[in-house]
C-alpha cells in the first residue's frame, strides 16, 4: 500500500500516512487531521490534545490504584484482627470455663469442711449437754442425799394467795415457815393476802436451781 507524506498544520511534524485515508491523528502532538481532496483541496481541523486532563485522568487512575490498594490492605488488617479477637475470645473462654471449674472445686471442698465442722461442733455440743445433764442429775442426788431441795423462783409466788403458798413449802418439806402481814391492805391498790416476797435462808432473790435445806427458815410476806 502507498504511503504519503503531509506536515501537520498544527506542529509542523512530517507524517507519513497511507493513501485513501482522509482522517488520521498527529503522531507527535495528537491533533485530528481531515484531508478532503473532493475539490482539490485539504482541509485541516485541528483537535489539540488536552495535557491537563490526561494528567488528571492519570492522578485519578493512580489515586483509584492506591486507594484500592489501601482498601485492600485495611481488609487484610481487619481480617487479621479479627482473627486475633477470635483467639483471644477463645483463650478468654478457656481461662473462664477453668475458673469455673477451680471456684466450683473450692465451693465444693468449702462445703464439705463446714459440714465436717458443723457435725463437729453438734456432737461437741451433744456430748456437753450430756455430761452437763449427767452433771446436774448428780449434783441434785447428792443435794438431796444431804437433805437439800430446790423450792422454785422467788418470782413464782408473787401476786398468790399467801395461805396457798404457805401449802406449797408445807408439801415441799419445810419445817421452819413465818407468814408475815406487812399491815397495807387498806390501801386500794394492794389486793388483801397476795404474797409481797418469800425468803428462804435469807435468800428474797432465789432461782429454781438454788438448793436448801428443810430446815432453812421460810418468811412469806403478804399484803
Amino acid at each position: 500500500m502507498e504511503k504519503m507524506s503531509i506536515t501537520c498544520n498544527n506542529c509542523g511534524s512530517v507524517l507519513h500516512i497511507e493513501t485513501g485515508r482522509n482522517t488520521f491523528f498527529c503522531e507527535f502532538c495528537g491533533a485530528k487531521i481531515i484531508i478532503d481532496d473532493g475539490v482539490k483541496r485539504s482541509e485541516h481541523i485541528i483537535h489539540k490534545v488536552d495535557e491537563a486532563r490526561l494528567e488528571e485522568l492519570r492522578f485519578k487512575k493512580e489515586k483509584y490504584e492506591r486507594d484500592l490498594k489501601e482498601k485492600e490492605r485495611q481488609r487484610e488488617i481487619e481480617r487479621a484482627e479479627k482473627e486475633e479477637k477470635r483467639k483471644q475470645d477463645l483463650i478468654l473462654q478457656e481461662m473462664m470455663i477453668k475458673q469455673r471449674k477451680r471456684e466450683k472445686t473450692a465451693e465444693t471442698v468449702t462445703t464439705i469442711a463446714l459440714l465436717f465442722l458443723l457435725g463437729g461442733m453438734l456432737l461437741f455440743s451433744i456430748y456437753h449437754m450430756d455430761k452437763s445433764e449427767k452433771e446436774r442429775k448428780a449434783e441434785e442426788a447428792a443435794m438431796q442425799a444431804a437433805g437439800m431441795i430446790h423450792a422454785g423462783s422467788s418470782s413464782d409466788y408473787l401476786d398468790k394467795d399467801y395461805e396457798g403458798v404457805i401449802k406449797q413449802f408445807e408439801e415441799l418439806g419445810f419445817e421452819d415457815i413465818q407468814a408475815i402481814d406487812i399491815g397495807d391492805e387498806g390501801f386500794l391498790w394492794k389486793d388483801k393476802g397476795k404474797v409481797e416476797s418469800v425468803s428462804i435462808a435469807g435468800d428474797s432473790s432465789f432461782s429454781s436451781s438454788d438448793f436448801f435445806y428443810l430446815s432453812d427458815k421460810v418468811i412469806i410476806s403478804y399484803h
